[in-house]
């Protein structure tokens, strides 16, 4: 039984944006403190794998290939009736399309499958 309900007889309420976080839980310097919990749905991965990924994600995203292109067109703005993201990172990797909602992964495939050092990358 949690320690708030055993002396009120109530469980505690859920958390309010802005709260602080209950004593040992969060950390403001992953390195030193506990994983990294994302707080935010589309937060699938932590602050450092973000900063290292980011330019490569923008990049992905300006020069997608043909096939990502077409796929985008009709995903896209809830195209399928799913909403999707385009080359988003979860946890260190970058995937083609994702809807969180649904937990759908969509990879494309293409020429960067057949590199020998990308499909060890991707196993």
């Amino acid at each position: 039984m949690p320690k708030e309900q055993a002396t009120t007889g109530r469980l505690p309420r859920p958390a309010a944006p802005g709260d602080p976080s209950p004593t040992g839980e969060g950390s403001v310097n992953a390195k030193s403190g506990p994983p990294y919990r994302p707080t935010l749905e589309w937060h699938t991965t932590d602050p450092d794998h973000w900063d290292k990924l980011k330019p490569e994600v923008q990049r992905m995203r300006g020069a997608p290939t043909d096939a990502e292109a077409v796929l985008w067109n009709a995903l896209r703005r809830g195209g399928v009736g799913i909403h999707f993201r385009r080359q988003h990172v979860i946890d260190r990797f970058v995937v083609d399309f994702c809807s969180l909602a649904a937990k759908v992964v969509v990879e494309v495939d293409g020429a960067i499958h057949n590199n020998q050092e990308q499909r060890e990358t991707n196993a």
